[in-house]
């Protein structure tokens, strides 16, 4: 991860200079449209499945389940939901069209091939294996 992280303001639709600006850690603060899409979703598109709206410029935020605080930060930043696709997924994979401000994420894959998921998982197994040692 980059030592000068940045909070970066977004608001939807977003340009590719913008989007190939972001790296991996950066905070973002997000106003505009945000759809929702976890596993399914990215793996129906991923084989080919035209998406039900046009996500040029659009982010797609994968949607964990939030406990407690940080549920509440992220429901407040929620102004309205307009819409739901792909419900025979199940609603918690479904793709939600929210309105959002200043909603507040973390960049964890960027255009540039850095993926938080990848980093998190190496140092969990330096760290594991060291334990062991």
């Amino acid at each position: 991860m980059r030592d000068d992280m940045a909070l970066v303001r977004l608001t939807t639709p977003i340009d590719e200079a913008t989007v190939r600006s972001l790296h991996v850690g950066d905070t973002v603060s997000i106003t505009g449209r945000l759809y929702t899409g976890r596993d399914a979703v990215h793996h129906r598109i991923h084989t080919g499945t035209k998406p039900p709206v046009d996500l040029e410029g659009q982010i797609i935020y994968h949607c964990l389940h939030a406990i407690g605080g940080a549920a509440q930060v992220c429901a407040a930043s929620v102004k309205r939901v307009d819409g739901v696709d792909w419900m025979d997924l199940g609603s918690p994979e479904a793709i939600w069209h929210l309105w959002v401000e200043e909603f507040m994420a973390i960049v964890t894959m960027d255009a540039h091939g850095q993926s938080l998921h990848e980093q998190v998982l190496a140092e969990s197994r330096e760290r594991l294996a060291a334990l062991k040692a």
